[in-house]
């Protein structure tokens, strides 16, 4: 089954009977509830992706608004750390070189997270973009000034390795903050679901698209998936690999997909990275360290 995407202001009330149904999140599949329950789904393009929502709670009125609220939320998210246009991300690659650039408390939270996933990462996950003279050890942030610098003309930092699972967890903490308790978000394969699909299910029921069947029973947990699954093609007809090795510059294929279920979304998105673009046997080793994480990869179709 290939998911649609989400449609905008969709509410699904009734529509969900008893047999097994399937609600589409991005690369996953999430089975819906058993019984007919009010289903809010709505949905936006933001980060590089869609963004989805999908709500289970008795007052539709009520959720459409919160989640237009956490939508609002992921949208800040977006104008701060987008490449695209004029940002906060921006103006710091512009100017970091030459001076300590004061930046927004979630640029910093997402900055100082990329660089403790790429020093227990050792150095696999790689927010900046350098030359071979510059990269991450030339990064100097100064967490309580809220300034940073770089030490290196040619250095400057993407996070589109994590700052989408950034996006997710905010607004997550917006729909609980507000009482929303049963509801999954999604952001192109980065997902955070919480609660129960039913009164008589417990968690979410999350089917990954791959040659394999793999799923897992998910309450309050983030998920994150990073591989080549939905490859664009050139205009030769060839795909275009989605993750390239920092280090080669080659695409990387060592696996279809590479999947972190932990507590944050943030983390989980870096991690899925770094397990993708790693050598297996240590980026995984690495991964078990800590106990609030697990990986799940699916090997290259030969």
């Amino acid at each position: 089954m290939r998911c649609p995407e989400f449609s905008r202001r969709g509410l699904l009330t009734g529509a969900l009977g008893v047999s097994a149904t399937y609600l589409c999140a991005g690369p996953f599949r999430v089975l819906g509830p058993e019984k007919a329950l009010p289903i809010i789904q709505d949905s936006l393009v933001a980060m590089g992706t869609r963004v989805s929502f999908l709500v289970r709670h008795p007052e539709p009125r009520f959720a459409r608004s919160v989640i237009t609220q956490a939508m609002a939320k992921v949208m800040n998210v977006h104008a701060t750390m987008t490449l695209h246009d004029e940002s906060p991300l921006t103006h710091l690659n512009r100017r970091a070189s030459t001076q300590a650039v004061w930046v927004p408390d979630s640029l910093l939270d997402v900055l100082l997270a990329g660089v403790d996933v790429h020093r227990e990462s050792g150095g696999v996950f790689d927010p900046s973009l350098h030359s071979a003279q510059g990269g991450m050890q030339d990064i100097e942030i100064d967490a309580e000034q809220r300034t940073v610098r770089f030490h290196h003309a040619d250095v400057s930092v993407d996070l589109n390795g994590i700052a989408k699972g950034y996006a997710v967890d905010v607004a997550s903490d917006h729909l609980r903050s507000a009482g929303i308790e049963h509801f999954i978000v999604n952001a192109g394969g980065d997902l955070y679901a919480s609660g129960h699909s039913s009164e008589t299910r417990s968690g979410w029921s999350i089917h990954l698209e791959s040659n394999e069947d793999i799923r897992w029973q998910l309450s309050d947990r983030a998920v994150a998936t990073s591989g080549n699954v939905h490859q664009q093609k050139d205009t030769s007809g060839r795909p275009i690999p989605h993750l390239i090795d920092p280090r080669s510059g080659a695409p990387i294929d060592q696996y279809q997909s590479s999947t972190i279920i932990a507590e944050r979304v943030m983390l989980a998105d870096a991690w899925s990275t770094a397990l993708f673009v790693g050598e297996r046997s240590s980026m995984t080793e690495r991964i078990e360290r800590d106990p609030r994480m697990r990986a799940h990869s699916v090997p290259r179709k030969t």
